[in-house]
């Protein structure tokens, strides 16, 4: 089974979960 899109999927979810870590830490840092 060869998918040409998995590496583009895998991309898409390693920039999600980058981006949610970095969402994580703004919060964490914005707090008073």
């Amino acid at each position: 089974m060869y998918q040409p899109n998995s590496a583009q999927m895998d991309l898409l979810v390693l920039i999600l979960l980058v981006l949610l870590r970095v969402y994580q830490w703004l919060l964490f840092v914005t707090q008073p």
